[in-house]
């Protein structure tokens, strides 16, 4: 299952943040996002242990591109970030046509309103019929993505709905 997110994180103290990395650079929150919907209590448990929860995450059959190639976070305004979305959405076609996923999720209101359309004139199979807000850890939307996530996973049978009073990772 392939999940779209919106664009690499701005740099930190000068260095490149991806999802993929294998360090933890505090609470990154499309990290935590996904692999707490995926995985609960397991996850919280042991969130340090990145490089085990990407292996982990692939091994399960998912995997993580971004819209655009490069950080859209300092942008001006939705529009000017969804205009970049629009405007890298044919080398996403070809990306996703290569990668051949079963299902897509789209993460990020941006992303959907930038990708949907586009993808599903294309048979992109998508699981969310709405955008999916992006995880903020600490605020609450933070628990609005685990749930959003969850149950469009639930509802294509990927997994069984995972309920918690707090996703908040630990300190």
């Amino acid at each position: 299952m392939l999940i779209v997110a919106e664009s690499p994180p701005p740099l930190r103290k000068g260095r490149p943040r991806y999802f993929y990395f294998d360090e933890l650079d505090s609470p990154e929150n499309l990290y935590h996002g996904i692999m707490t919907a995926l995985w609960g209590e397991v996850f919280k448990r042991t969130a340090s242990n990145k490089p085990h929860h990407l292996k982990r995450f692939c091994e399960e059959g998912f995997y993580l591109i971004d819209a655009v190639k490069f950080p859209i976070y300092d942008l001006r305004n939705e529009q000017q970030k969804i205009q970049a979305i629009r405007e890298q959405r044919q080398a996403r076609l070809n990306e996703i046509l290569a990668l051949e996923p079963e299902h897509t999720v789209l993460i990020h209101p941006y992303v959907f309103a930038g990708l949907y359309e586009f993808l599903l004139t294309h048979e992109i199979s998508i699981l969310n019929a709405s955008p999916i807000t992006f995880p903020i850890v600490g605020k609450s939307i933070f628990d609005e993505f685990i749930s959003q996530f969850q149950d469009t996973l639930a509802r294509a049978g990927i997994i069984a709905p995972i309920r918690q009073t707090s996703s908040q990772p630990g300190p």
